[in-house]
């Protein structure tokens, strides 16, 4: 399963911007001079109108059904993606932009936008939180603050829950099916987490005293959570990575330690992969906790990285005069490579294809006769902050504006 939004810069830096209000839709009335052909017409789609409105109610509840629930929702709104986009930003922090099922969100410094793959706005919420973070399921997105206490579980049009905890947040969870974890320090626990049911039953909950968590995950069945953790013994810093079973309160079932090391993050793949991005290795673990390999990093430091991969984790280093690429498997063996001239702004692997930004331009490689070879490229309009593929679109977050156009 897809860790959303889980692709790293390692510098930290936090671009600015923010979308603009839209507009209204122009809506005006027309005169009626009487019963014509037309006003049957008009009449008999505004039955189908709303029929597909009660039809979109009745999928909401459904997550395999959210794309046509969305697209009837888009033509009730009647705008097209080319009169939604760009969207203009106006100076205000973004922080992030992510999938939500086929949606998407943006996420400022004020305010949680939702928006409909046709650009237009489904909802959105202001969070009053400094530095907030999301994670997203197709249905529901989960907003928190590091160092906080407030988690706030919002769907495509509205609120649904809102948390108050005890202990302050590390950070947080949430896997396709609703299934969602906080880890929470305090004054009794270094660290703590607990794993909840889309509805907010506590299902598994672990102190530690002496290790604090990086980072979590759960598994796309919600039977395993991983969690990454740093550890203090006798002065030196090492790296872990516990494996949790959700049907077990005994603790964790695997634990892995690792000397001069650092976890930054850990991901469930959607072949029920775990792997584990560390500073020097990445390593990996099949469904059942056990290692399947692990890829050296042989001293290049690690630049940024990506765990969206159904089966695999994309490294980046970057060097002095250009960027190098690998797409490593579960073994450790690299699947594919390449190297690209130049400081590389953004970069993610789409069906085959290595997709990079460079001096404003994505440049799109595929693979001829064995060796790559660039096929198409496009302009990106300014500073890309994110890109997210999805199907045949490509949504393109810069500082100046938020578009979604067709890939090159």
């Amino acid at each position: 399963m897809k860790k959303q939004g889980k692709i790293v810069y390692l510098d930290g830096t936090t671009p600015e911007g923010v979308p603009q209000e839209g507009d209204g839709n122009g809506k005006g009335k027309k005169r009626r001079r009487g019963p014509s052909l037309r006003a049957l017409i008009t009449g008999g789609l505004a039955i189908v109108l709303a029929l597909a409105a009660v039809w979109i109610l009745f999928l909401r509840g459904s997550a395999s059904m959210n794309s046509l629930a969305v697209a009837v929702e888009d033509l009730l709104q009647g705008k097209s993606y080319e009169e939604n986009f760009p969207l203009d930003l106006d100076g205000m922090q973004v922080m992030d932009v992510n999938r939500f099922g086929p949606c998407f969100g943006l996420l400022t410094d004020v305010k949680y936008q939702i928006y409909s793959p046709h650009g237009n706005l489904l909802s959105e919420y202001q969070h009053n939180m400094h530095a907030p973070q999301v994670e997203t399921s197709p249905t529901r997105a989960m907003l928190y603050e590091r160092g906080n206490y407030r988690v706030v579980l919002h769907s495509r049009k509205q609120v649904e829950d809102e948390l108050t905890l005890d202990q302050k947040i590390i950070t947080a969870c949430i896997n396709d099916r609703n299934y969602y974890a906080i880890a929470t320090e305090s004054d009794r626990y270094l660290a703590q987490f607990s794993l909840y049911t889309p509805n907010g039953e506590a299902l598994l909950t672990w102190y530690s005293s002496d290790n604090y968590i990086v980072d979590i995950a759960i598994s796309p069945d919600a039977k395993k959570v991983a969690v990454a953790l740093v550890q203090s013994q006798q002065g030196e810093l090492r790296g872990g990575v516990y494996i949790f079973r959700t049907n077990n309160a005994e603790g964790p079932v695997q634990q892995y330690t690792y000397t001069d090391e650092t976890i930054l993050s850990v991901a469930w793949h959607s072949n029920s992969m775990l792997s584990a991005v560390g500073e020097n290795k990445t390593y990996f673990y099949d469904g059942d906790g056990q290692t399947t390999g692990e890829y050296d990093y042989a001293g290049n430091t690690l630049a940024f990285f990506s765990q969206e991969e159904d089966d695999a984790v994309l490294l980046g280093f970057q060097g002095t005069d250009a960027a190098s690429f690998r797409l490593v498997e579960r073994t450790g063996a690299v699947r594919d490579e390449m190297t690209v001239a130049g400081a590389v702004q953004y970069l993610f692997f789409d069906e085959g294809e290595w997709n990079f930004v460079l001096a404003e331009k994505l440049l799109v490689y595929r693979q001829v006769n064995g060796k790559y070879a660039q096929s198409a490229s496009m302009d990106v309009g300014g500073d890309v902050i994110k890109l997210l593929p999805n199907d045949e679109k490509l949504l393109i977050l810069t500082l100046e504006a938020l578009q979604i156009t067709d890939k090159p």
